[in-house]
């Protein structure tokens, strides 16, 4: 019969390590580049839904028509997700100073 290797079991302790927790500061980014960048990108995409808004009218193909229309929708709610970002920031901002 085969003899059974049996597994080398060590019987030192593992030592724990004690750290202290540092407090690591999260890398912040101020509330006016948020409301910068979030107000630029409305813009863009406000701007994009009034071309393709305009195109969407203007153009008389069916397919160029359905496509300015996916179009107009999307950038549409994109441009509302980001304005109603900004409106969180203002709130934000707004209910932060009477604290």
């Amino acid at each position: 019969m085969a003899k059974r290797r049996g597994r080398k079991v060590s019987h030192r302790r593992t030592k724990r390590r004690t750290t202290s927790k540092r407090s690591v500061a999260a890398s912040r980014v101020s509330a006016s580049t948020n409301v910068r960048v979030v107000m630029n990108n409305l813009i863009i995409f406000f701007i994009l839904f009034l071309i393709s808004l305009i195109l969407f009218s203007v153009l008389q193909s069916q397919v160029l028509s359905n496509l300015f229309f996916i179009f107009t929708l999307g950038f549409g709610f994109i441009s509302v997700a980001f304005l109603i970002t900004l409106v969180v920031f203002f709130f934000l901002k707004l209910f932060h100073k009477k604290d």
